[in-house]
């Protein structure tokens, strides 16, 4: 007897693949519905109950042959004697979008994936996994948290890295904390990262890396956490009053646009190399300098915050960077302008602009 609720549910998954052709998205939406698994109890009587979906969820329900009237015996399809519940065109179009979008394992493919068992997502305590996306015959390598894997972006603050900026600093910070003879030098990168590291731990929000290394190896300090970029200290004192982010951010991109332009780093991808940051995230600083030049003007008046909170977020101008008319970006960040805390006692201290 089919349960008409959960077969609705069945066709409205398949139709959201359908629409979407990624199965994060739809682990997204199901999720958003408040939809879960189905329940089940076990031969012991033991009772399993429903839970969040997550990719390996979905992918059970959209490869289930059971959906079309069909059993799976032995790894052979026979009829079945249940009524189908989603049509069979649609289930052979959704399976074949799925065949066409399996990669290769990235150490198949490729560069083998360093950190491989030894990177934690921070937030989530849970493993990030190598994946590898291809476009137009190029290959980028990630490790993308576990639970953002199985549940979708949303369900996790970190979501992923690129590989060779993550590899290439914890690298640098054991060549330059290590207390290593020449005889190591030979030693397969590999071999070493895994003899060395007991853990690595990355909190996306933050940057931050954490190295744990294993006891009796030959380490300065056997527990080492850094920004991406920078080496944090421990000793190291942050006052209470600071410059606002977004201002910080926008210094940075006139800084960086002037050092490509008078030549001493060549582009934006070198810029990304350098700063131990992807080039997605160098597009997103430099993307600041499409902010009208009053707009620029403004957040480089501020001074120091003296409380938690900016004047304004930088996901809050990246609207404003895609919008070519200096007219609209200007109406919008009047909008901003009430809500800023910057415009109210203790909050920010104006100054003279910085420049014309």
């Amino acid at each position: 007897m089919i349960n008409e609720t959960e077969a609705a549910q069945v066709r409205d998954t398949f139709a959201l693949y359908s629409m979407h052709e990624g199965l994060i998205p739809v682990v997204e939406e199901l999720n958003r519905r408040g939809w879960r698994t189905k329940h089940w109890t076990s031969r012991t009587g033991r009772r399993h109950p429903g839970q969040p979906f997550s990719k390996q969820a979905l992918l059970s329900i959209l490869k289930n042959v059971t959906y079309i009237g069909q059993v799976r015996y032995k790894g052979t399809i026979y009829p079945g004697e249940q009524p189908a519940v989603v049509d069979q065109r649609l289930w052979q179009e959704v399976n074949r979008r799925l065949e066409s979008q399996r990669w290769p394992e990235p150490e198949r493919a490729g560069k083998p994936a360093l950190l491989k068992g030894l990177l934690r997502c921070e937030p989530c305590q849970a493993v990030m996994i190598p994946s590898e996306t291809r476009k137009q015959d190029r290959s980028y390598r990630y490790y993308v948290c576990a639970n953002a894997q199985r549940r979708g972006w949303s369900a996790c603050p970190s979501q992923s890295i690129a590989a060779k900026v993550i590899e290439e600093s914890v690298l640098e910070q054991i060549r330059n904390n290590g207390k290593r003879g020449k005889r190591h030098q030979q030693e397969h990168v590999g071999e070493r990262l895994n003899r060395l590291v007991e853990r690595v731990g990355y909190d996306g929000t933050t940057g931050r890396v954490t190295l744990t290394f294993r006891p009796a190896e030959s380490m300065n300090e056997p527990v080492l956490t850094y920004i991406l970029g920078r080496v944090e200290r421990p000793e190291q004192v942050t006052e209470s009053a600071r410059l606002p982010r977004v201002t910080r951010l926008l210094a940075l991109a006139l800084k960086c646009e002037g050092l490509v332009r008078s030549g001493p780093i060549p582009d934006y991808a070198e810029l990304a190399r350098r700063g131990w940051v992807t080039p997605a995230r160098v597009t997103q600083i430099m993307n600041l300098l499409h902010l009208a030049t009053p707009i620029q003007e403004e957040i480089l008046s501020w001074s120091e915050v003296e409380n938690d909170r900016d004047p304004v977020s930088e996901r809050a101008l990246r609207r404003l960077t895609r919008i070519p008319m200096w007219s609209k970006q200007l109406e919008l960040w009047r909008r901003l302008a009430p809500a800023n805390p910057a415009s109210g006692a203790g909050a920010g201290k104006p100054v003279a602009p910085s420049r014309a």
